[in-house]
């Protein structure tokens, strides 16, 4: 936008430097310009502009247009460090995609084990609330024939309650992990469908003693910091590169309406 604004304001100076008044330099103008800069790479823009002024009730229209192309000669490196620099900031990036994969992948696994544990947990407790439900008719019939206490009823009253408070608690936690996990596949939030039992999923095997510590440097955040620190190291060099003057090849191609 600079570029096209400094061409505009120059075409409209040559005409007042030409002897024409501001009050008779009265039209539009119009420009193009468009240009790419990669490091290591040419420099090149189009410019063109055209112009319709007014002069002693005479119109009149000129136009230019030019072809330039840069070249800079990375002479002190700093074209180079800063590829080098844009490529390390690309596999820091890569490795932190990597991370954010792996952690997806536990928390799906994490979440799916505490769901089948809240299963195990809720037929668990329904089974000892049935079970509470025998002992509470027992010990009802027992008070009624003479033989028991009342606080022996009462007591088995009290579990059956205290267990019959735990399933709605149960049931609510295993809502929230099937929505957790639903969040965490991409899926509108319901129910998951179950596969192995716990009881039957296989452990995995134990990390054995005396493993190299140079597997550490295969964690994807290890890496990214690795690569971080290879492209700020680079971005100093071509900082350091700034203090010296750059050299460019410059061509200029184009014509000029008279």
């Amino acid at each position: 936008l600079s570029f096209l604004a400094g061409c505009s304001a120059g075409s409209r100076q040559g005409l007042l430097d030409a002897g024409y008044s501001t009050q008779y330099v009265d039209g539009y103008m119009d420009g193009y310009s468009a240009g790419c800069h990669v490091a290591g790479h040419p420099l090149y823009s189009f410019t063109r502009d055209i112009a319709r002024y007014e002069h002693d009730s005479q119109y009149m229209k000129g136009w230019n247009a030019g072809f330039t192309l840069s070249w800079e000669i990375d002479l002190f490196g700093r074209l180079r460090r800063q590829n080098e620099s844009a490529y390390a900031f690309y596999l820091a990036t890569s490795e932190a995609r990597r991370g954010v994969l792996i952690t997806l992948v536990a928390d799906v696994a994490s979440n799916y084990f505490l769901l089948r544990d809240l299963d195990l947990q809720l037929q668990i407790a329904r089974q000892t609330l049935q079970a509470n439900e025998e002992m509470v008719a027992f010990y009802r019939s027992r008070l009624r024939g003479g033989v028991s206490n009342r606080l022996e009823y009462d007591t088995a009253v009290a579990n059956r309650a205290r267990t019959a408070a735990v399933i709605p608690v149960l049931e609510q936690q295993i809502a929230n992990t099937e929505n957790a996990l639903s969040l965490l596949v991409g899926r509108p939030p319901g129910a998951i469908q179950r596969g192995v039992a716990l009881t039957a999923q296989h452990l995995p095997p134990q990390v054995p003693a005396g493993l190299p510590v140079g597997l550490l440097e295969r964690r994807p955040d290890v890496l990214q910091a690795e690569q971080l620190l290879v492209s700020a190291n680079a971005d100093v060099g071509a900082a350091k590169a700034l203090f010296f003057p750059p050299i460019n090849l410059t061509g200029l191609f184009g014509g000029l309406s008279k």
